[in-house]
């Protein structure tokens, strides 16, 4: 029979429930439990090193005296106990049953942490809990473990602590659940480096791409990490730095060089870093190669820009005297400059012809930006023929007598909209001169002789044609005035005459009263006669100073008509 389980180490003070489905772990020393196998039971055998030998083998247990005095008396519970991992046992009802030293300092050491989140957790005070007592959520626990067969791995976080485990479950002879083996680990430095790698590994990130986008002066902030990680930024930092300067360097180099300063000096680097002086000096040594070239480059550049601003448009830069990468350059500047002039020679080919009179004379259409040459032709061309439409349509109307059709000048602008303002206001000026020529050669014809002229109403040529109307008017009526009074005084003469010879009349009558008054008679007959020939004379010279005043307004109705005539010629020019 096998012997009563040893007593319990005094000094240990968790509770040995025997009567539970673990009793079989706690129920007797190992050397007990050895002792009281029968002898007729194959012999177990076990695992043992040899201290002469690196090979482990397995050989029968044949005598149990073999067994080590050190563990008789041992229970498997204090076995556990010199374990440094965290273990635990829980029964079928998810009660704690056995926690080891390891895992009573592991929830010590966690303990107020976890209090953040448990408040009534004690970590000496686990055994006979249920294993809620970890879980904020224990029917979710409690899902996974029901009907648990193979081990389990899970991790959870607690007040800030962050713990795996893994249970094994150990099922009785039915397959019901006897008991479940927990291994615990405490991954909360793990965690914490984890996440503050991670942190550090997004701030070199972020750095790394603040720097492709340009803002090279961003740097990590080591005095957010640990010490240990906080020197490792702070050498990120400074390597970051150190390049920077390197490269700052090489430009300043760079630019002077760029300035003219063929010999900017530059600091030699070390080791790796010679290949930056390599190529600087490689630079330094093609650019005094071909100093040159370029300044007899740029003088060739502006002699041709002076003798094409004096008007020699022929005059091209030698690349014969050149190397071949700077003579194809130049090549292509001379051809640039040849288009440029010949696309200038085009355009101004066909604003001669346009001048000629020509407005459909043809231009090649220019590409991209040179298209606004076409353009700005194509809207000179348009101008020009709207401005003969309009001056041929107006000149054609004076031609013709039209003179009340008004051309809409502001369809032009400029130079153009003055002359068809010109225009018009001749087509005004000699519709006003027309209308009153018309209107004072109607009034001679009705012979309304005292009509006003108003010249001052009009200007040059126009003015003196009324004025010669004028003139005109104002002979014709001196000329029937002086004729109104010939015939007045002739008239009188008449009935003079026609009176004398009445008298002759009454005296031949009484002429034999006497001789006295006959030959008294006779004087007065022939001073009448005298008196009758003189006023025939006057009349005479009247009529002839008549006729000369209508033929004087006959000069000046010619004259008018000579004047109407030119304006006639002079609206068929324009």
């Amino acid at each position: 029979m096998a012997k009563k389980p040893s007593a319990p180490d005094p000094q240990d003070n968790r509770p040995r429930l025997m009567n539970d489905p673990l009793a079989w772990i706690d129920a007797a020393p190992v050397a007990a439990s050895a002792a009281a196998e029968p002898a007729a039971t194959a012999r177990p055998t076990r695992t043992v090193a040899r201290a002469t030998g690196t090979k482990n083998r397995t050989e029968p247990m044949t005598k149990p005296t073999e067994i080590p005095a050190a563990w008789d008396g041992m229970h498997t519970f204090q076995v556990l106990d010199f374990l440094s991992n965290p273990m635990m046992v829980a029964d079928h009802d998810m009660v704690i049953r056995y926690v080891n030293e390891a895992a009573f300092r592991m929830f010590e050491r966690i303990e107020g942490g976890i209090r953040q989140d448990l408040p009534h957790f004690t970590a000496r005070d686990v055994v006979g809990k249920n294993i809620d007592v970890f879980h904020k959520n224990p029917s979710y626990q409690r899902h996974l473990m029901h009907g648990m067969t193979t081990p389990h791995d899970g991790q959870f976080s607690v007040g800030g602590a962050h713990l795996a485990f893994r249970a094994t479950p150990k099922n009785n002879a039915d397959g019901s659940l006897g008991c479940i083996f927990v291994e615990w680990r405490d991954r909360t430095a793990e965690v914490e480096a984890t996440d503050e790698l991670a942190s550090m590994v997004k701030a070199v990130d972020d750095m790394a791409r603040a720097h492709v986008e340009g803002e090279i002066d961003v740097r990590i902030d080591p005095t957010k990490f640990r010490p240990v990680l906080r020197d490792t930024l702070s050498m990120v930092n400074s390597m970051v730095e150190e390049h920077i300067k390197t490269k700052k360097k090489v430009v300043a180099c760079v630019t002077a060089m760029a300035q003219g300063n063929l010999d900017a000096p530059m600091e030699q680097f070390n080791r790796k870093r010679v290949f930056l002086n390599d190529a600087i000096e490689l630079i330094r040594g093609s650019l005094k190669t071909f100093d040159d070239e370029i300044k007899r480059l740029l003088g060739d550049m502006k002699q041709m820009t002076a003798a094409h601003t004096a008007g020699d448009i022929d005059h091209f830069i030698d690349t014969t005297a050149y190397s071949a990468n700077y003579a194809e350059v130049i090549s292509g500047v001379n051809a640039m400059v040849e288009e440029h002039i010949a696309t200038k020679r085009k355009a101004l080919a066909c604003m001669m012809e346009f001048a000629k009179g020509n407005f459909d004379a043809p231009l090649e259409r220019f590409p991209r930006k040179k298209a606004f040459i076409n353009e700005a032709m194509d809207a000179i061309r348009d101008n020009f023929r709207s401005l003969v439409r309009d001056v041929g349509m107006m000149a054609q109307d004076l031609a013709e007598g039209v003179l009340d059709h008004q051309v809409d000048s502001t369809a032009h602008q400029g130079e153009f909209r003055k002359l068809i303002d010109t225009i018009d206001r001749i087509r005004s000026n000699f519709g006003n001169v027309t209308s009153e020529i018309e209107r004072l050669s109607r009034s001679i014809v009705a012979g309304k002789l005292d009509v006003d002229t108003a010249p001052e109403s009009f200007k040059g040529a126009y003015r003196q044609l009324i004025e010669a109307f004028d003139q005109a008017f104002a002979s014709l009526n001196g000329a029937f005035r002086l004729l109104g009074q010939q015939a007045q005084q002739v008239s009188i003469t008449v009935e003079q005459m026609s009176q004398s010879s009445q008298s002759l009349a009454t005296n031949s009558q009484i002429q034999s009263s006497s001789v006295d008054e006959i030959s008294s008679s006779a004087e007065q007959t022939d001073i009448q006669v005298k008196s009758n020939a003189a006023a025939a004379t006057t009349a005479s010279q009247l009529v002839t100073g008549a006729s000369e005043v209508a033929e004087g307004g006959k000069i000046k109705i010619n004259e008018m008509v000579t004047a109407m005539e030119g304006i006639r010629a002079s609206s068929q020019d324009i």
